[in-house]
C-alpha cells in the first residue's frame, strides 16, 4: 500500500494478503494475513483508522483502551454479522 505525498522510504510496507473484504459504500476495508487493515476509498488507498472509527461507533461498539488501527479493525470484523 502507498500513500501519496510521503517519501519513498516511507510509503510502502509488507501487509501480507488480503484475507477479508468489507464494503460500505465507497470504503473497502481490507483485512490482512498480518492483522493489518487497510482502506480503499474510491479505489485510492486512505488510512483506515478513521473509517474503522466511523464504522465502530455506527455499530454502538464501545471505544477500547487502545484504539490502534488493527485492534479498531479486529473488533469491528468481529461485529459484522451483528
Amino acid at each position: 500500500m502507498t500513500f501519496p505525498g510521503k517519501a519513498i522510504a516511507e510509503v510502502k510496507f509488507g501487509v501480507g494478503n488480503v484475507v477479508e473484504i468489507h464494503q460500505e459504500g465507497e470504503v473497502i476495508i481490507r483485512k490482512h494475513s498480518s492483522g493489518s487493515f487497510t482502506a480503499l476509498v474510491n479505489g485510492a488507498p486512505k488510512p483506515a483508522r478513521p473509517y474503522l472509527m466511523a464504522m465502530r461507533d455506527a455499530k454502538g461498539l464501545p471505544s477500547k483502551a487502545t484504539d490502534t488501527t488493527r485492534s479498531l479493525g479486529a473488533q469491528v470484523f468481529a461485529n459484522l454479522e451483528q
